[in-house]
């Protein structure tokens, strides 16, 4: 687990395209020759002789799909974040906060019951965290540490000598509890992933790390030879140990970096483990190319496989599940099963695996309400497991925003993972079926029926009795099976104001087509735009009231997803990746963002740690709007008042007076408080322009996923 506050610090310089395929890393031949000091200089460099995890392994890690990330220490007896809560606190706290070893007692810790849960809601691997940041192991480790920072010295904290495993085994409980863990595994036939900071902030040999509250910023090998080949020494004995005691994990969880000095040593390390586990996979973090897979941390790629170029190789998303890593005692802040059902879909779609976390209390329990979301889950898996586990992803891996897709890793089956009830049918418009194929909706006995539609998509009959919520075989993402071809999708159309505008009543529209083969067809009364709708030929005049539907269509290609404009309601979409935007409010549905007219987004930049912005690509002008800062934004707006509804992505939105919009306060004015999705009020425009302005904290931007504004 990365800081909350500091960017994660992931290598992006590859050498080659090693992690375009895990299969096609495997197989590429040795990289070109390089001098070997600047090979044991620089960790993004691959040694020629180094060979990742098999393919065969891989394979196996990409069937998991979804596992449970755990942190658990003695930070558990605070209810605080795991470990970098000890950063802020004062030197007597930190002292007490080191010494919490001393009254950790997990007494109702039993392994073979966390196995029991993990099966009952399909968790098919774990996470757990051996040795966190503040360097206390949760096994029984061999290694001994000889200097301790005496926070509370005479003249100031300072480096005094002691000799201690700092370990489990040094508290009240004394029972190994990683060899527990992992020996229930086992026998369950569970997979599980060692998690292992780099860095350790009790031991003094360590303590050049930049997140080390008892940095020394002139601690080199050089200075202090003998404290440095100890540090380099206890690190690679601590993942020897673990990876030689405990069975063969599937998953070596490498977390944060160290200092470029380091970086000899920790390739010897990462040597050995290679050596001793020649098929665990390794997280990159810290060990740059010689990693195997990445996690991205409480985000989403948004996009399938490695397109979204903030992700370079096999990834598996982690994501706390109430906000913290470690145990959140606080039960309301605990998202939804469903929040962990719809993540789980869209990220198996995209070729993924994930990892909500949570963290236990001080006694070994997992909260109630985590174990109800887990649960929920687990019920859903029981029906729908097929369409997740051992799948691979399909051509497509969505289509519109309520279609997943996943495929069987035979290639014979393809599921179309509706997110939302689809009604009297389900479409499906990049799917060919195969002749005589069968639909079948996991946990309906009878297979359905299907004809070709309007638009020769596919449209699935579903039977009267299913239109009873009661009768239907789980609450929400239901699975359809069958065999068919994948149908390339056309580009859905722009449009274009020559004059007018959104908030006006009346404005002439322009619609284009990527594709030259394409026909745009039209309405303007409601009705589905299809092959029967008039082709837009020029320019046409749309008032208010009215709502121009459009699609894309060309011969055998799939039809584009619908474009809609209605004037006298402009939606923008901020869409940042650290915060889900809510159902109806995708990126890609002119329907939910009438704002942009080709339907695309106003997004953050792939750098979002770094709170920079830019905006989306579009067929929307220059001056439309526009980030004045990256605390600001504002749009061109008739004078006026209007309704505005605010949709956040992110319930952790700061209660104190923060944002205004033309003058009014959300936080004050719409009492705003933690925890509210969705907050309407009214605004007058008077200039023209419409202006955001989240003050002095560009983080807040970061919490609003879309702002409707409808002219009264």
């Amino acid at each position: 687990m990365t800081s909350p506050s500091i960017p994660p610090r992931i290598p992006r310089r590859l050498t080659g395209t090693l992690f375009v395929l895990a299969t096609a890393l495997l197989s590429m031949g040795p990289m070109p020759a390089r001098s070997a000091q600047t090979q044991a200089d620089d960790p993004n460099i691959l040694d020629p002789v180094y060979r990742h995890a098999s393919p065969e392994a891989y394979e196996r890690w990409r069937d998991l799909k979804y596992g449970l990330r755990i942190h658990w220490g003695f930070y558990s007896l605070l209810g605080v974040e795991a470990s970098w809560a000890v950063r802020d606190m004062s030197n007597v706290r930190k002292q007490e906060y080191f010494d919490l070893y001393k009254k950790f007692n997990p007494t109702e810790f039993d392994a073979g019951k966390w196995m029991e849960l993990f099966e009952r809601c399909g968790l098919k691997c774990f996470a757990f965290t051996t040795k966190h940041h503040d360097g206390f192991a949760m096994w029984d480790t061999r290694t001994r540490v000889t200097r301790r920072v005496n926070w509370m010295a005479p003249g100031g904290p300072c480096v005094e000598p002691c000799d201690l495993a700092y370990s489990i085994m040094e508290t009240p409980f004394k029972r190994d509890i990683l060899k527990e863990l992992t020996d229930a595994a086992r026998k369950r036939g569970i997979a599980y992933d060692l998690y292992f900071s780099h860095i350790d902030w009790f031991d003094a040999d360590f303590r050049f790390d930049e997140w080390n509250p008892f940095r020394d910023r002139n601690y080199k090998p050089q200075t202090d030879p003998a404290a440095f080949a100890r540090f380099a020494a206890r690190h690679r004995d601590q993942i020897r140990e673990i990876l030689t005691r405990y069975g063969d994990p599937s998953m070596l969880c490498l977390d944060m970096h160290l200092p470029g000095f380091c970086w000899p040593e920790i390739k010897q390390t990462v040597l050995m483990a290679r050596k001793l586990q020649p098929d665990v996979l390794m997280r990159e973090r810290g060990i740059g190319a010689y990693g195997d897979y990445t996690t991205p941390e409480n985000w989403v790629p948004n996009a399938g496989g490695l397109a979204d170029q903030r992700v370079d190789r096999p990834w598996m998303v982690i994501y706390t599940l109430a906000g913290q890593f470690a145990y959140e005692p606080d039960g309301t802040k605990y998202k939804s099963g469903q929040w962990i059902l719809t993540n789980l879909i869209d990220i198996v779609a995209k070729g993924g695996n994930f990892m909500p976390s949570i963290g236990p209390d001080a006694k070994g329990n997992f909260h109630p309400e985590a174990i109800k979301r887990l649960e929920y889950v687990g019920d859903w898996l029981k029906v729908n497991g097929e369409a997740i586990y051992g799948t691979r992803p399909w051509t497509h891996w969505k289509e519109g925003e309520s279609i997943r897709f996943t495929r069987s890793k035979d290639a014979k089956s393809v599921y179309a993972i509706s997110l939302s009830w689809p009604g009297e049918s389900l479409r499906l418009r990049n799917l060919a079926p195969r002749t005589g194929t069968k639909v079948q909706m996991l946990g309906v006995s009878e297979p359905l029926e299907w004809t070709l539609g309007e638009l020769d998509d596919l449209v699935v009959k579903l039977p009267a009795r299913l239109q009873v919520a009661a009768n239907r075989p789980c609450q929400q993402a239901y699975v359809f099976k069958l065999e068919g071809e994948s149908r390339e999708t056309t580009s859905i159309p722009k449009a274009a104001f020559i004059s007018g505008g959104w908030l006006g009543t009346e404005a002439a529209v322009a619609l284009t087509s990527a594709s030259a083969a394409a026909q745009i067809h039209y309405t303007t009364d409601g009705s589905l735009p299809t092959k029967q709708a008039r082709v837009y030929d020029s320019p046409l005049t749309l008032r208010r009231g009215q709502t121009l539907r459009a699609r894309a269509i060309q011969s055998g290609a799939a039809a584009s997803d619908e474009l809609r404009v209605a004037l006298g309601v402009m939606r923008i979409n901020f869409q940042p990746a650290s915060a889900p935007v809510p159902a109806g409010y995708a990126a890609d549905t002119g329907e939910a963002f009438g704002s942009r007219a080709d339907g695309a987004a106003y997004g953050w930049s792939s750098d979002n740690t770094a709170q920079t912005r830019q905006r989306g690509q579009g067929g929307v002008p220059d001056t439309f709007c526009h980030f004045l800062a990256q605390q600001k934004w504002e749009s061109a707006v008739p004078a006026g008042r209007y309704s505005i509804r605010v949709l956040l992505g992110d319930a952790s939105f700061p209660s104190q007076n923060t944002i205004n919009i033309e003058g009014v306060n959300l936080c004050r004015d719409l009492s705003l408080s933690s925890g509210t999705k969705v907050f309407t009020g009214e605004v007058e425009v008077k200039d023209g322009r419409l202006t955001v302005d989240c003050g002095d904290s560009p983080e807040r931007m970061t919490k609003i996923a879309a702002i409707e504004i409808t002219a009264q």
